[in-house]
Parts: structure tokens; sequence; C-alpha cells
């Protein structure tokens, strides 16, 4: 009778393999902006009322301050209101944009948290991308963030040296960042400037 521990080792060895390369792609999924491999997407779909949108924010809103504990949301609740939040955000809501973008940066780039099914890196550039196409629709820029959005505003403007190790103002969250992050964050800002009516985009 022939020995069956080779063949089980064999077996063993393969679904460990199999583990394994899920784990690394699920790992590369979490960080594909700041592996440099994110797609920057046209302009969303626009398929709901105002009204269905308006709902969507407040019902987000709702579900992320569900069961919050003074001025920290539980995880759970931000990860109910969140797809409700970015799908307002798609569809121009000021607010919605606002406020999905502050769970990114809050919890990527102060609390080097991933959420979302992000990786922290990755969570920090998202939000990013959410600020600057803020910034494109006309949110005031601060005085000593204006030289700092000068190079986010324009995809093409070069990484100045020191860009990503500035303490200051909007630039420190940028040490939490990639170079290819925050490429990724700027362009995908700039490809969605204009994609709402009624929008004022920056005049580039």
């Amino acid at each position: 009778m022939s020995d069956p521990r080779p063949v089980k080792r064999l077996k063993k060895r393969h679904w460990l393999g199999i583990l394994l390369v899920c784990l690394v792609l699920y790992g590369v999924s979490t960080m594909t902006r700041t592996l440099g491999i994110h797609p920057v997407f046209d302009c969303p779909e626009q398929t709901l009322s105002q009204g269905e949108v308006q709902a969507l924010f407040e019902d987000g809103v709702k579900l992320t301050e569900q069961d919050m504990r003074g001025e920290y949301s539980m995880m759970s609740s931000i990860d109910a209101g969140l797809p409700l939040l970015k799908t307002a955000a798609k569809h121009g809501h000021r607010g919605a944009m606002a406020e999905y973008r502050g769970h990114f940066l809050r919890l990527g780039a102060v609390e080097m948290m991933g959420v979302g099914g992000l990786s922290s890196p990755d969570a920090t550039a998202e939000g990013m991308m959410w600020k600057i196409l803020g910034v494109h629709l006309g949110d005031a820029v601060s005085p000593h963030d204006a030289e700092t959005f000068k190079v986010l505003l324009d995809p093409e403007v070069a990484f100045p040296e020191g860009f990503f190790s500035s303490p200051t103002g909007t630039a420190w969250m940028f040490q939490m960042l990639s170079n290819s992050g925050l490429d990724w964050a700027r362009r995908q800002a700039h490809a969605w400037r204009g994609c709402w009516p009624g929008q004022s985009p920056t005049a580039q």
C-alpha cells in the first residue's frame, strides 16, 4: 500500500499557495492608489433625482452618526453610511462630498486606519481626491495652502522637492501618501471638475 502522507502534504501546500495568492491580491486591492495602478474614471453616471440624492445624504449622515461615543463614530456605523454618502457625492452633492472626504482623511491620515476596504494610505488618497475636487468646484483655499494647491489643481505640474515632507497646512497629510497616491488624487479630481451642471470649476 502506498504512503498517503506525501499526497496530503502536496494538497496542503497547494491550498496554502492559493491562500497566499488570495492574501496578496487582497492586499494589492487595498493599495491600488498607492501603487499607481488605480484608474482615473470619467464622470460618474447621474441616475437619481435631486430629492433622491438629498435623501441619500441625510440617511448616510444618520447612519455614520449612529451609536456615536462623544465625538467618535463607530466603525460599523461609518461603514454603513459611507456607500450612501459616496453615491450622493458622485451625484454632485457638496455636503456629501465634505462628509465623505472627512471620514477618509480623519481615519486615513490622522488615525492611520483603513476604511471602506482601503488601506490607510489609499484612504488618505481617496480623501485628498475629494478635497482637491472641492477646491476645483469653488471651496476656499487658505493663504498658507495657496502654493500647495497650485500643484494639486494642475496634474501636469511636477511635485516640488520637499512637497511630501511639509509639516504645515494641508501638506502635512502628504507624509501619509506615496507620490503615485497623491498624483492619482489630483488627476481624478481634475477629470471630475466639470461633471456636475451648475457647479463652478476653477479656471485652468
